[in-house]
């Protein structure tokens, strides 16, 4: 009788040692599965958020455009300072909204003071700024 109950057990050996590696495989492929689907989804919610909505997205503009709007300038004002920076050969036209030196020979036109210069100066710096400056140049011009 042992012999038979041993013969029985090797039988059930052998046939639940091959059961057990492929329920070992089936599990770990399902792991891996329930991850990868886990993954997708979290990508998936992921890239919905950060899509900005269509009201939201910055619009780029030119910075002589924005500077321009934020002093009030008008299109004849912004003309001069275009051709003013064309004329000083300056590499970028935003540098005649930081130093009023760049403006002095636009201030004295062919006929005098040139009115829409020294308005557009004054739209840019402010009065007090501009009469010291134009007070400092005139006194060290003499």
């Amino acid at each position: 009788m042992n012999l038979v109950i041993l013969a029985n057990l090797s039988e059930i050996s052998r046939y639940s040692h091959g059961y057990g590696s492929t329920t070992f495989v089936i599990l770990l492929v399902s792991f891996l599965g329930i991850l990868a689907a886990l993954g997708a989804i979290i990508f998936v919610i992921e890239r919905l958020m950060r899509t900005p909505k269509p009201g939201e997205q910055q619009q780029n503009e030119p910075l002589l455009t924005t500077l321009s709007r934020e002093h009030g300038l008008t299109s004849a004002e912004v003309r001069l300072i275009e051709s003013l920076a064309i004329k000083l050969e300056l590499p970028a036209v935003e540098l005649l909204f930081v130093d009023p030196a760049f403006w002095m020979d636009s201030l004295q036109g062919e006929d005098g003071e040139n009115p829409l210069a020294r308005s557009t100066m004054t739209k840019l710096f402010g009065e007090e700024t501009i009469a010291e400056y134009t007070a400092s140049q005139m006194t060290t011009s003499v």
